[in-house]
Order: structure tokens, then sequence, then C-alpha cells
């Protein structure tokens, strides 16, 4: 018996060692947390994704931004909703990549994405690579941001007014 329970705990050690997959949901994230491959900074709002584990982020949330450290290959988004729209330019995408990450995303359910006017819902960094995957024919991503053009609220106004894209 003891044996036994000596090589469940070393085949929960080497399950974890292959990485397990980690479920978030970011509508109950609150304080300041470091677990399980990944942090939260309650703070900056800012769930960083950081170790090789499968992720699924679950949820509805105005006040969480997501960061993907390089490293990280598998990340599911499960019925998720993140409307985080700053008003600070460069910082208003619900998911952002580091640079020379390479991410597999992949669509279960209906997911929706809503970055600030002058950020992609999704950044992906020069380097970085994305690719996105669905689960079945129902699951989508609905996914906006990106209105204006990054620079000044005049030459934003003046590009819209002259009516380009």
């Amino acid at each position: 018996m003891r044996k036994l329970i000596i090589l469940g705990a070393a085949m929960m050690s080497a399950a974890m060692a292959f990485g397990e997959t980690v479920t978030i949901d970011v509508s109950v994230l609150n304080g300041s947390v470091c677990k399980d491959g990944y942090s939260y900074d309650a703070d900056a709002h800012l769930l960083t994704l950081q170790e090789d584990q499968q992720f699924v982020l679950a949820g509805s949330s105005s006040a969480v931004s997501v960061f993907i450290a390089k490293g990280v290959k598998d990340v599911a988004l499960d019925g998720l909703s993140i409307e985080y729209v700053r008003d600070w330019p460069g910082i208003g995408s619900p998911i952002r990549l580091e640079n020379k990450a390479e991410v597999t995303l992949t669509l279960k359910n209906a997911n929706t994405l809503v970055a600030s006017s002058q950020c992609a819902a999704i950044e992906v960094p020069g380097e970085a690579k994305l690719t996105i995957t669905a689960d079945d024919d129902a699951a989508m991503l609905n996914a906006s941001g990106g209105a204006k053009p990054k620079g000044n609220d005049e030459f934003s106004e003046t590009y819209e007014d002259e009516g380009n894209p």
C-alpha cells in the first residue's frame, strides 16, 4: 500500500511536469495571485500566462487583459468575453502575445474580445506567430477594436473625416 501511495504521488508529479490543463475563469479573478503557471496582478488588471501548459480561459470581464508569454503553446477560449476598453494608446488589447511567442488559440463556444479604438483585439507583435483553430462549427470569435490609427486625436479625426478605412 505504501508503494502505491508513493507511486501515485510520483505519477501526479510526472503528470504536472508534462503540463495539465489549467482553467482560469476571468470573472472571478481578484487580488494578486501567482500559481499554476500564471499570475494575476489586480492593480494592473493583467493576467499573465507564463509556462508551457495548456490553458483554458472562460468567463466575462471588463477589467482583465491577458498577456501570453513565449513558451506558452496552447490556449483555449471557452465562452470568454473580455471588453478591455482603455483610454491609453497601446494598452487596450484584451489579449497580447509576447514577441517571438508561438501560440495556438483554440475556440470553444462563442467568444468576444473588444479592444480600445487604437488597439487590436489580439495583439501579435512582429516575430510572434498565432494560429487560431476551432473545436467545432459552433465555435466562433467576435473581435473588435482598432477603429483609429495610432497617433494623436487630431490626426485620427482628419483620417476618419477623409473616409479612409
